[in-house]
């Protein structure tokens, strides 16, 4: 889903979008209950290239926010602040 549609929807859900760094980027971010906040973005890595990637599946971003909400009940290397750590979580456990 593109970015501004994900926006919309999010606030559209009540959750507060806001603008946040992520690496050297402005992204958009999700405040969480215990008002920190999740990225809402990934790297890029190709061969001499570095991006972002804002655009996620919804259904993800939710399961993400859901997770990032629990951050206290892990370590600090298995803990969601942006989604690519999602992605890493989910991939690698």
């Amino acid at each position: 889903m593109k970015k501004t549609d994900l926006i919309n929807k999010l606030e559209n859900m009540g959750y507060e979008v806001v603008s946040t760094k992520y690496e050297y980027w402005d992204v958009a971010g999700v405040v969480l209950k215990n008002k920190k906040i999740l990225k809402l973005a990934s790297l890029i890595r190709k061969p001499n290239q570095l991006g972002v990637n804002e655009n996620f599946n919804i259904e993800d971003v939710l399961d993400a926010i859901k997770l990032a909400e629990r951050n206290e009940e892990y370590r600090e290397d298995s803990q969601i602040h942006s989604m690519e750590d999602y992605y890493h979580r989910k991939m690698y456990g």
